[in-house]
């Protein structure tokens, strides 16, 4: 059987801004901090890097696609792993997993907000 993808025009947000790239890429801009990439394929969705940790990503995720999200860190800098929180498993180098959780701590994010902010904390 073949999931079915839901691909939506994703709601106005505060704080993410997309940009279809092609029929199944989509640029994500972080409060203009940094990118994220969501990849849909027909059986899952692949999201590139989480963000600085400011927004809720899962949701507005939600809002572009339904199909299951595979979720992957390139490194483990804050710009790329703030979210990693928001979701069940994330992939990354063995040598970035313990800094990624650093990262995407609500004590670092409330840090980065506080620096950067303009949107809600996510919980």
């Amino acid at each position: 059987m073949i999931a079915m993808q839901t691909i939506a025009q994703p709601s106005d947000h505060p704080w993410f801004k997309t940009k279809k790239l092609n029929e199944n890429v989509w640029l994500i801009s972080d409060g203009d901090i940094g990118n994220i990439y969501l990849i849909t394929g027909r059986d899952s969705a692949m999201l590139i890097d989480t963000g600085a940790g400011l927004g809720d990503l899962k949701r507005f995720v939600a809002s572009i696609t339904t199909l299951p999200l595979i979720v992957v860190n390139t490194h483990s800098h804050p710009d790329h792993t703030g979210s990693s929180f928001q979701f069940d498993k994330v992939y990354c180098h063995k040598d970035d997993a313990e800094m990624i959780k650093f990262f995407s701590s609500k004590e670092m994010r409330k840090t980065t907000f506080a620096t950067m902010g303009g949107a809600r904390l996510a919980d």
